[in-house]
């Protein structure tokens, strides 16, 4: 992984915890479904909604949905090169929506960590909304 892309992930995913998760679902581009296999030692599995920090996708109704359903086709597509994840989020902390906000990273075979958000962003299925560039 190079230096710059960990100091930048680094800085957008500060202060959010790790969970191992895998992605149930693909609600939209910025927004998925995932299971975290036992976050807490006194409780089973949870299954949350989760907003997909640092980008904002087309939403996939109304005067955007053909973009909106390209997005979701991009995220489900890239969702497939695992099962299994890392899930960087503050569990109890939503937005409006009930959604948890933060990010989603797995590590590729060559041993390079790849971050969901930045990807969505870099294939212009999304707009950038953290400092710096995707």
């Amino acid at each position: 992984m190079n230096i710059a892309f960990a100091l930048l992930l680094a800085t957008n995913l500060a202060g959010f915890n790790q969970y191992h998760a895998e992605i149930d679902r693909v609600i939209d581009g910025d927004t998925v479904v995932v299971s975290i296999a036992k976050p807490f030692r006194w409780r089973g599995d949870l299954r949350i909604h989760l907003r997909l920090s640092c980008i904002d996708a087309p939403e996939t109704r109304g005067a955007a949905k053909r973009r909106g359903k390209e997005s979701k086709a991009f995220v489900e597509d890239l969702v497939q090169v695992s099962k299994k994840w890392t899930l960087h989020t503050r569990l109890g902390h939503v937005d409006q929506y009930g959604r948890h906000i933060g990010g989603l990273t797995v590590e590729t075979s060559d041993g390079d960590t790849v971050d969901l958000a930045r990807l969505v962003a870099q294939s212009g299925h999304a707009k950038w909304t953290c400092e710096g560039t995707p």
